[in-house]
This record gives C-alpha cells, sequence and structure tokens, in this order.
C-alpha cells in the first residue's frame, strides 16, 4: 500500500514512457499517478494461457464427474481479491435457480467471507471451488460451460475474459474499468455491484440460444484481434521511440 502511495507516482512522474494495456488504465494513471497523456502508451495484452487442442467429450465428462459439476453451469475464474467482486457474483447467482457456480482460482483473501456468504444465501451444494487448475482442466471447463461471468470492478484488461472468448464461450461481464474494452460487442456487460441487474444477464443468456451462438462467434473473433506478437510490437515501438 505504502509502495502504491508514495513510490509508484513518483515513478512514474520520472518514466520517459508507461505502457498500459487499456484505454482505462491509461486514464488511471494520468489520475492517480500525476503522469501527462503524452507519456503513455496503449500495448493491449494478448490471450492469457495458449490452450490445445479442444478437449474430447469423454475427457469433459470425465473432469465433470471428477470435479461433480453438473451442466449446464457457470464458470468465473479469479483469485480471491475483494476487486474480483465473487461475493457480488454470489449474491447474483442466488437470483439465478438451480444453475451451479463453479469457481476456478485461490480463494485468498475472501475464502472465508465467500464461504459464510454462501451458507446466508443458502446456495449449498451449488458453489464449487476447483482451486488452481493444469491448463488441459481448465480449457476442458471453458469449453464445456454455459456462461463465463466475470464481475471484477477493477481490471487494467483482463486476461481470463479473452481465454473465455477465444474457446467460444459466452460472456456475462461488469461494465467496470478496462472490461469493456476487452470484451467489446462479444458478451453482455451489466453492472456488478447491482446483484438483480447480473443475474439478469446471466438468466438472458443462459435461456436464449440464439444469443449464446452470437456471443460464441463473436467473442472467437474478437479473441483473434488480441495478439502477443502485437503486444512485443507495441512495446519494441516504444522502446525505438525512445532511442
Amino acid at each position: 500500500r505504502w509502495f502504491c502511495r508514495l513510490v509508484q507516482p513518483l515513478v512514474a512522474r520520472r518514466a520517459d514512457r508507461i505502457l498500459v494495456p487499456s484505454q482505462s488504465s491509461l486514464t488511471d494513471c494520468v489520475k492517480f499517478l500525476g503522469v501527462k497523456p503524452d507519456r503513455i502508451r496503449i500495448v493491449p495484452y494478448g490471450p492469457g494461457n495458449p490452450f490445445g487442442p479442444v478437449p474430447s467429450m469423454d475427457d469433459i465428462t470425465a473432469l465433470l464427474q471428477r470435479l461433480d459439476i453438473t451442466s449446464p453451469f457457470i464458470l468465473s475464474v479469479a483469485r480471491g481479491y475483494p476487486h474480483k467482486n465473487l461475493d457480488g457474483l454470489l449474491r447474483a447467482v442466488a437470483l439465478v435457480p438451480h444453475v451451479p457456480l463453479v469457481l476456478v482460482g485461490e480463494p485468498y483473501l475472501v475464502g472465508t467471507r465467500l464461504t459464510r456468504l454462501i451458507d446466508e444465501l443458502h446456495l449449498g451444494n451449488r458453489v464449487r471451488f476447483t482451486g488452481f487448475l493444469p491448463d488441459a482442466d481448465l480449457h476442458a471447463l471453458y469449453a464445456s460451460a454455459a456462461v463465463f461471468a466475470f464481475p471484477s470492478l477493477c481490471e487494467g484488461f483482463g486476461l481470463p475474459v479473452l481465454e473465455a472468448m477465444s474457446i467460444g464461450v459466452p460472456i456475462v461481464a461488469s461494465n467496470a474499468s478496462a472490461v469493456p474494452e476487452a470484451v467489446g460487442d462479444a458478451g453482455v456487460l451489466a453492472d456488478a455491484t447491482q446483484p438483480h441487474e447480473f443475474a439478469a444477464a446471466l438468466e438472458r443468456v443462459l435461456t436464449d440460444k440464439e444469443l449464446q451462438r452470437t456471443l460464441r462467434v463473436r467473442g472467437q473473433v474478437r479473441a483473434r484481434t488480441f495478439d502477443w506478437q502485437r503486444a512485443a510490437a507495441g512495446t519494441l515501438a516504444a522502446y525505438r521511440e525512445l532511442l
């Protein structure tokens, strides 16, 4: 906290160039770090994990049985930081009857709070914590999820959104921070601080087959516009500009 408050603004103001992955991050650098916009360059990231071939149905079925997950299910991938808003997601899922929620990642800072909230909301067996998973298992969960939920309230970019889109999972995401820049028109955006609104978005995607097909296609098309080669080229261009 002290580093972010004291050291980071000083270093940022002395830097000749700052690379950020989104317009939202650029705005934050100007607002909170006091950096002049003309010294900032936007270099979007590429997709997250470079997954291999699409898992077979046998592999998917075996994984779901091993993790005790029933379809259709909502998937979310995040480490348990408060800004990931997993408690808000639980409140929204409680308003969507009968559909399980699978949370991939370490509960970390909010684990105890989430456990209490699950009891309070009577979600019981509807929530599965998997912890971190090997890439092959994560790929299989993405490929078999009905909806990918990303309720984060603060992101510099949002790599899990790109992972999900690249595999063709319909997206429901927050309308906060840099998330809309990553999602574009390839997902349904909603106010994740309002459980009823986020729940309505989840239910809409879960029940509208035509919307699901549209979002799957748009997601895969959009994911291909983000590329690590372009990110490398943008980074190199910033160095060359200075040199």
